[in-house]
Parts: C-alpha cells; structure tokens; sequence
C-alpha cells in the first residue's frame, strides 16, 4: 500500500517563498522504507514559484504580519492553485495511507487536505500526527475526513499502522493511537519513547517529490536531540517530546553531517535541536569530531544564554560555528520569572557579549503580548532591543499554544474563546491578543515599535557586512567563490535599501 506524508501548506498561502526540508516527515519516511513500504513526502509548503515583493519600507515584519489574511482567503478558497495542485499532486501519486503533519495554526490546512485526499478516493486511510494532533486528539479525531491520530512520537506507531492496514490485521491495540469506534473516541495506551534514537534510519530526503527543486542549503537542516529539559511557559515541546532529552550520539551526527554534505553538497548546516548545548560534553566532543572530519562546514545552532562559556564557545567556532539564535523573549526581568524562562536580562547581555568574542554573529528572539504583561514590560523589552547589538532579531506576538503553561494562564483569564479560529493561532498573526492588563490599541502601538526595531536589525549595514566577514573570513578563503557571490549579494541589497 502506497503512503504519502503531507507538509500542509500555511506560508505559501500567505504569499510566502518557504523552502525546507520536512525533518520530521523525513524521519518517518526512512523507518518506512526500511521495512519495504513504498513512500513518498509530499512538501506542500514548497514551491518553485516567486510572489511579487510584498514588503514595504517599513520592512519584511510589518509585510509579514499584513499577509496572514491571505492564509485565511486561501482556507475559504477551494479553487485556490496550492489546493489544485495538492489535488493533482495526490491524484498521480494514488495512495492507500495520506500521512498529514500539523501544528495549530496549519490544522485548518491539514484538514484541507485530508477533505482532498477522502473526496478523491475515499477508501483512503487519512492519519494526522505531530504537535497539534498529539494535543488535541479528539477533536482532530472528530473531523470526518480523519481516520486516525497518532499521538506523540510518530515513527512506530505509524509503521505498526501501515502494517496492519496493508495486511488486513487488527490495528485497534496499536499504542499511541486515536480512532472512533461505535460514535465513541476511543484512545491507546501512550507509545513509550523511542530509547536510542541512533536506531532510527537518516531522515530520507531522498524520498521528497520535486527533488530538484530543493537547494543544498535546504538540505543542511538536521536534528541531534530530541525533547527540552526546560520549562518554558510559551513552549509545547514538552508536552510532545517530554523534558527528558535523548540524544544521537556523536559518530550518527557526523555521519548524518557527511552524508549530506557528499550526497547534496551542503557546505552549511543548521541544527535544529530545542537546546543544542544543554548537554556541554556532548557538544565539546562533536566540536572536535567536526574538526577532525575536515569537512569545512558553516553551521548555526539554536541555544539559551545560560548555556555558554569560553571554552565551548571557543571550541563551536573552532569547528565551524558562524551564528549562535538566542531566545530572550523580554526586556523584563518580571515576565522572564512569570513565563518561566530562567533567564536574566543582565545574562543575556553577558551571553551576546561573549558570543561576539568568539567572532560568533548572534540572533536574538523577543515575544510580545503575554497574558499578564504590562505597558512597563513591553517598554523594558523595546529598551533591551534597542541596546543589544546583534546581527539579527526575530520577534513573535505570543500565542498560547495547547500543551503549554501559557495556555492553560490564557484560558482560565478567559482571554481564549469558547470557539477556536485555529488559523489565527501562529506568532506571525496580527489577530493575536491574550493580555489581560493592557488595552488592545496600546499593545498594537508597541508592537509596531519592536517591529520597527526588528526590521531595523535586519537591513544590511555596513557594520554588520564587516563583522560577517570576520564571522567567516577563515572559509571564506578556503572558498573565494563563495566569498565573492556573498559580496556581490551585499552589494545588491544595499544599492536596493538606498533611497532613490
């Protein structure tokens, strides 16, 4: 029986270019074809075409936040393109199992698809996994085009599934399963994690459709860990992965490493791990296998200010470390002690500060807009951004994800309302307001002045160009081309962010 795993689309459909590789479609698919089922990922978030420029001067933040009325146009469009093509796109490839992936804000999308897949043949089996289905199971379970949930950690549960689908066999005790039965939800015993994760195949990236669309860069994604031993009240990774951290070892990681950088010629990796140095020996060791690998890469991590020092600092630029992200979230040292982030402002300034040492660039992430933040917290958020200098922020209006503290905060504030517009819930979402001590109209003020700060963070400078270039000047000259065509694109976009 045939299986295709879906990306559901969300910021293509806000006329977005998004391009990467589905890491965790990519993982179920390899245990899939390591037991002979014929499989496929089908990325609906990636596309080939280009959308007219949307930003505007005030920069890609605000343009950002304009477009999430295009996502919501597109849900209420049958005849949208994107939706065609996933017709088409599931009409050629014929599957007996359509395997969908959704997070909260996707799930209107998914549910798209999988009306798609029942309206095309509806002896199809529709199985929806990850974040948003692992928490709110029924009502995943309760939409009619849904034939399974499976919940949590996906791998085993879904191959026993396929199995049992294929073969006719009973597939009603399989842990880690929702499914109707008689008009009733009916829920499986939870799966266990899965112990070492060394056992699971490499996510096969050669199994997406379009494969030539994709660039090497894309290619460079990967995760080493999975689940995060802190307990951030915005954050709902716990609730899928746990607080306990499994790790692959160092020898799966450097394979993983080599054979993208042989198989697809990626010369930049991006781990994707929640905390990539929560465990400092393991990270000491990979630095060094890096180095002794010589595969010459430039890779990026995403890590918290609490989980630095000199000496793993030294060691990550050593093998090949060029951008560190950092979640900070806010300028007030009150709302990181009530999101439970376990962080100080006065250490985020010492972490970007001993990054910027090691000639490493930085990335700061700020959220905006929590339950019980005030006007005075958000104005000592919008002063931390002005003073930190780094290369890049993000910045996210706060949406409280099922699965977190921050949710269960929101709703019994009675800030969430009784019907749900799942659409809206994503960081990116000008709709987004849960705050029970501020007005709307202020809170909309100051958001407008992060974003403008943000935006400002992201316009290329002068300043920011010469750090880069001693960021990377040891590659650089073992790559001149690559060094070249960097100074050519600078050059550009700066000759585009002149006034005319």
């Amino acid at each position: 029986m045939k299986v295709l795993l879906v990306e559901p689309p969300f910021m293509r459909l806000r006329r977005r270019k998004t391009t990467f590789f589905p890491i965790g479609l990519g993982y179920l698919a390899g245990v899939l074809a390591k037991h002979s089922i014929d499989v496929k990922i089908y990325n609906a978030e990636h596309s080939e075409e280009e959308f007219e420029d949307t930003s505007d001067s005030s920069g890609p933040y605000n343009a950002l936040l304009g477009q999430h009325k295009y996502y919501k146009q597109a849900l209420a469009d049958d005849g949208h393109p994107v939706w065609r093509e996933i017709e088409a796109t599931i009409a050629e490839q014929r599957p007996g199992i359509v395997g969908i992936t959704s997070r909260s804000a996707k799930f209107p999308s998914a549910l798209k698809i999988a009306a798609i897949a029942k309206r095309l043949d509806p002896d199809c089996h529709v199985v929806l996994g990850g974040p948003h289905p692992t928490i709110k199971p029924d009502e995943c379970i309760l939409d009619e085009n849904v034939d399974f949930v499976v919940r949590g950690e996906g791998e085993e549960t879904f191959l026993e599934l396929c199995e049992a689908l294929d073969d006719g066999s009973d597939w009603e005790d399989i842990a880690g399963m929702t499914y109707m039965k008689n008009g009733e939800v009916v829920h499986t015993e939870p799966r266990a994690f899965i112990g070492e994760l060394d056992e699971l195949p490499m996510p096969a990236r050669d199994l997406v459709l379009y494969p030539e669309s994709y660039p090497e860069t894309v290619m460079g994604a990967l995760t080493t860990s999975r689940g995060c031993a802190f307990k951030c009240g915005y954050c709902s990774a716990a609730s899928t992965w746990s607080r306990k951290v499994r790790m692959h070892s160092v020898d799966s990681a450097v394979g993983e490493i080599r054979h993208i950088v042989e198989k697809y010629g990626a010369k930049s990796i991006v781990f994707w791990d929640d905390s990539f140095t929560v465990n400092r020996k393991r990270i000491l060791e990979l630095c060094q296998a890096l180095i002794d690998s010589k595969l010459d890469i430039r890779w990026s991590c995403t890590t918290r200010v609490d989980l630095v020092d000199d000496e793993l600092l030294a060691s990550m630029k050593r093998a090949g470390c060029t951008r560190i992200d950092l979640g900070v979230e806010s300028g007030s040292n009150r709302m990181l002690k009530i999101i439970d982030k376990g962080i100080t402002t006065e250490k985020v300034k010492w972490a970007v500060d001993l990054i910027h040492k090691h000639k490493i660039q930085v990335s700061a992430f700020f959220m905006a807009g929590f339950p019980e933040e005030t006007e005075e917290d958000l104005l000592a958020t919008i002063k931390l951004m002005k003073s930190l200098d780094v290369e890049t922020m993000c910045l996210s209006i706060f949406t409280p994800y099922p699965g977190t503290a921050l949710y269960d905060m929101a709703h019994s504030l009675e800030l969430i309302p009784e019907i749900t517009d799942w659409a809206d819930f994503d960081h990116h979402s000008p709709e987004n307001f849960f705050m029970a001590k501020i007005e709307r109209e202020v809170f909309k003020k100051r958001v407008s002045e992060m974003v403008e700060i943000a935006d400002r963070h992201r316009r290329p400078s002068f300043q920011k160009s010469l750090r880069a270039l001693k960021t990377n000047s040891g590659y650089y000259m073992r790559n001149p081309n690559i060094f070249f065509g960097k100074v050519a694109g600078k050059l550009w976009a700066q000759r585009r962010s002149l006034p005319s």
